[in-house]
């Protein structure tokens, strides 16, 4: 039997080093899971390329073009219904928008959802999760965890960084899964990235 997909779709107009980073780590997670990950929507040659690289599989069709069927489910934060363990075990194929979210959020996840007439839409409870946070949540509730009992730590993770001369805190509004000493787990590479300044960081091929 084929693994069920995530579809990532790409919604960024300028990808920076962190969107790569959530993607690779979106992966991971997928692969640790018996999932598989594409990112779809990649019409950029350099991001194709830089995604070859990291071993992320890509695809230029949108999500939408590939898996508008019934027994898809598309993640969205505005969408009415929390996503049930049964479902996330029967369905075949998933849709999370790739996005580095705003706060507050813009709903680009509901201008994704619109894209679609066959799928089911569902949430993730009410917090803004990270790309990879979001494929983590969803292979933990195809575990048998229920939404309401994922360990997450609330929105607004803060973590501090030692850059040598000096420390820097870093504030995400993201909810990100919870270690057994309270604190938000945060990508080692993500949080190296965030700590150098790469959030603002308008370079964004500089890879």
């Amino acid at each position: 039997m084929d693994r069920p997909v995530v579809a990532v779709e790409h919604m960024e107009d300028n990808p920076t080093r962190w969107l790569v980073e959530e993607y690779v780590e979106a992966a991971r997670e997928a692969a640790a899971a018996g999932l598989r990950l594409v990112v779809t929507g990649v019409r950029d040659p350099s991001l194709q390329a830089i995604l070859d690289r990291r071993g992320v599989e890509w695809e230029w069709r949108h999500s939408w073009e590939l898996y508008d069927v019934p027994g898809t489910i598309v993640l969205d934060m505005w969408a009415s219904r929390d996503l049930e363990v049964w479902e996330a075990q029967q369905a075949r194929a998933f849709v999370v928008g790739g996005i580095m979210g705003d706060y507050p959020p813009r709903g680009r996840g509901r201008l994704l959802s619109w894209m679609f007439d066959w799928a089911s839409t569902r949430r993730l409870g009410g917090a803004q999760l990270s790309i990879h946070t979001s494929v983590w949540a969803l292979a933990m509730i195809r575990r048998g965890v229920p939404v309401n009992r994922l360990p997450l730590c609330p929105e607004g993770a803060s973590f501090e960084a030692d850059l040598g001369f000096y420390r820097v805190e870093v504030t995400l509004p993201f909810a990100y899964p919870c270690g057994e000493d309270g604190s938000p787990r945060i990508p080692p590479r993500i949080r190296n990235l965030l700590a150098r300044g790469v959030v603002w960081d308008e370079e964004v091929w500089s890879f």
